[in-house]
């Protein structure tokens, strides 16, 4: 009696364990598919925001194939890494505003709906270049459906944006210095 008591223990518990198995494998293959949705999204939504960009660099198109390796720090544009320095701030912000706009987009995204972008003006940026990336930036934002908040500092502000809105704090000048030394 007690060895068939621990013989169909024995069974149950094999039973669940074949269970949990195909339940991990299930799980896994799951999670591989979203990571795919999540990494094709991604570049469709980089391609997007780079082919917005002034026609500074042939590679930067709709349809483009961007991809991304997280491990080796890396984007590449239709298997390129080799780009001009103001090309790669283009396409590492614009990477940066792609992630974001995903999270928007795809409920399954876990990423937060918040970004920063200090330095957009990095590597001889042009000023008409850095004006387009944040009206990208402003029209890609407002066409958003979901919550979601954006820091971009900049010290060529494009001119539509001064005293808009969209603004918090001082604009800072020559005249108007970050640092008041002013003793009130």
């Amino acid at each position: 009696m007690v060895l068939k008591g621990i013989v169909a223990e024995r069974a149950e518990a094999k039973g669940t364990i074949v269970k949990l198995k195909d339940e991990l494998v299930a799980l896994n293959k799951a999670e591989e598919r979203r990571r795919g949705q999540a990494y094709a999204l991604v570049g469709k939504k980089t391609a997007h925001v780079l082919a917005k960009d002034l026609d500074r660099q042939p590679e930067f198109r709709a349809d483009a194939d961007v991809r991304f390796d997280f491990g080796s720090d890396r984007i590449f544009v239709d298997g390129e890494t080799g780009f001009g320095a103001s090309s790669m701030v283009v396409l590492k912000n614009s990477f940066h505003l792609a992630l974001l706009l995903a999270s928007l987009e795809a409920e399954f995204f876990n990423y937060p709906r918040w970004a920063l972008f200090d330095n957009i003006e990095d590597k001889g940026m042009e000023q008409i270049r850095s004006h387009n990336f944040q009206r990208i930036v402003v029209s890609e934002s407002e066409s958003a459906t979901v919550d979601h908040q954006i820091i971009l500092t900049t010290s060529m502000l494009a001119p539509e944006l001064i005293g808009s809105p969209l603004l918090v704090g001082d604009q800072y000048t020559h005249e108007n210095r970050s640092l008041d030394l002013s003793e009130d």
